[in-house]
């Protein structure tokens, strides 16, 4: 599965567990979120992307050290 669809899913299950979707918003949603991190990744050149990243793992590490870690993992630079 591509990582864009992955990440647009985890995002849409997160506004999902807060208030009520239908599976028309939901589908919408993914889509939208999807093509628009496609867009924005290709747009970023190498070194912004690994910039921001690195910007993003800080904060989650800052949240919560354990996910942050995880996550990390999966990241490559």
């Amino acid at each position: 599965m591509e990582s864009y669809l992955k990440e647009a899913l985890e995002i849409v299950k997160a506004q999902a567990s807060v208030r009520t979707m239908t599976e028309e918003e939901i589908t919408t949603m993914v889509r939208k979120l999807a093509g628009g991190l496609r867009k924005l990744v290709q747009a970023v050149p190498l070194k912004m992307t690994l910039h921001v990243r690195r910007l993003i793992l800080k904060k989650q590490l800052r949240k919560n050290p354990l996910h942050a870690l995880s996550v990390e993992s999966h990241l490559k630079y």
